[in-house]
């Protein structure tokens, strides 16, 4: 669990000790890094030939600024965490008691008493309406109707996702939603939202809490504001450099 817990907030990037090797390690074939699959797995050839750096991921924001936030249930809420699969949050939440919904497409390994886990489309949830007091989408919407983790792209699936969460959310609920912010985007991989295009993805919803972090010298996330993300661009080499955290309630009907 540590180490997973690592992993969700740092990532690991390798380089060579000298300029040179770099592009060689960052050699690819049919998306794989040959020979920095053979380095990695012999420790005295990766002391030899690889730097070793970290950069820290959003999750430590976003992850963390969701607990500021458990105040405003109750002991017997119902959690919804959608595309948990490379998340501790479902667990964490589950060990402190709550009960806990995860749905993705992809599996995942671990139980726990609190926790059930339900493979499935987040635009087409097999829930009831109304069923949860609080819906979690950690970095999640903006992949979805993305051809990525190996989906088939359909378009506008960010507004689709979002309506199906307005359904299973009920109404005095909350959405706790994290995306990354900054120049608006859309790459083979995610989205990036600005002011416009988040508020507009969000436009049935009361947004109760906003707030805005921008990473500084890949180490750093500091609060920001959504004028100055906008001017910081993100890329799929550098990854997320803004991000926006959302809390929401459905608008009164």
């Amino acid at each position: 669990m540590d180490f997973l817990q690592i992993r969700d907030y740092f990532q690991e990037v390798f380089n060579g000790r000298t300029a040179w090797l770099t592009p060689i390690i960052h050699f690819k074939v049919f998306g794989v890094k040959p020979v920095l699959f053979f380095l990695l797995r012999i420790p005295a050839l990766r002391k030899m030939f690889l730097s070793v750096d970290w950069r820290t991921r959003e999750r430590i924001i976003e992850n963390n600024l969701l607990y500021c936030f458990l105040d405003k249930l109750h002991e017997r809420s119902q959690i919804l965490d959608i595309g948990y699969a490379e998340s501790t949050v479902s667990l964490e939440l589950a060990s402190m008691g709550y009960k806990v919904t995860g749905i993705d497409m992809r599996d995942f390994p671990m139980t726990h008493p609190n926790f059930s886990s339900v493979i499935g489309n987040i635009c087409q949830m097999p829930f009831k309406d109304e069923s949860f007091d609080l819906i979690i989408s950690i970095s999640t919407i903006e992949h979805i109707g993305i051809s990525s983790y190996g989906m088939t792209a359909f378009p506008e699936g960010d507004a689709k996702a979002i309506k199906e969460i307005l359904r299973c959310l009920k109404p005095n609920g909350l959405f706790y939603l994290t995306v990354p912010f900054g120049g608006t985007q859309t790459t083979a991989w995610q989205r990036i939202y600005n002011s416009q295009s988040l508020n507009s993805l969000l436009r049935d919803f009361e947004i109760l809490v906003s707030k805005y972090y921008r990473r500084y010298q890949y180490k750093f996330w500091l609060p920001a504001t959504a004028e100055e993300l906008e001017k910081v661009p993100s890329t799929v080499e550098e990854g997320v450099n803004g991000v926006a955290i959302k809390l929401c309630s459905p608008r009164s009907k």
